[in-house]
């Protein structure tokens, strides 16, 4: 299979910008995502409530385009793909894109 596992996910504080930093803990390495608490904070407690949960552990990447994006966290796969149990939506912040 093509994609890859995500082993886990990992919410670090960094106290110098008051950002929340997620590590991504792949088969094929760790990726850091910033976040923007201060602009997006329903996003961002949405995403990190997902995380407390231990929602994405054990899910794939099911899209990788080389240079433009990487989509995982949504689905688990064993036989098939499942998807994950969702929260409520949250209203989009459109302040970054």
């Amino acid at each position: 299979m093509k994609n890859q596992l995500i082993a886990g996910l990992i919410v670090a504080t960094s106290f110098a910008s008051h950002a929340s930093v997620v590590e991504i803990q792949t088969s094929q390495g760790t990726v850091k995502i910033d976040l923007f608490d201060q602009q997006t904070p329903k996003t961002v407690a949405n995403f990190l409530s997902y995380i407390e949960q231990g929602s994405y552990n054990q899910t794939v990447i099911h899209r990788s385009i080389d240079d433009f994006v990487m989509q995982g966290g949504g689905f688990t796969y064993t036989d098939d793909f499942e998807a994950i149990e969702t929260q409520e939506p949250v209203m989009n912040e459109p302040i970054l894109s």
